[in-house]
């Protein structure tokens, strides 16, 4: 079976589309409260 993400002439597109699709999967996570750093008294 013939996939056009398996011609050569899309692999660029194919990898901007899977690099967008990474950063928008990171930034739309929810990673928890933010984190408390101990500071010097």
């Amino acid at each position: 079976m013939w996939v056009v993400w398996d011609d050569p002439a899309h692999q660029a597109v194919k990898l901007d589309l899977m690099k967008a699709s990474f950063d928008a999967s990171v930034l739309g996570g929810d990673i928890g409260p933010p984190l408390r750093l101990r500071t010097r008294a």
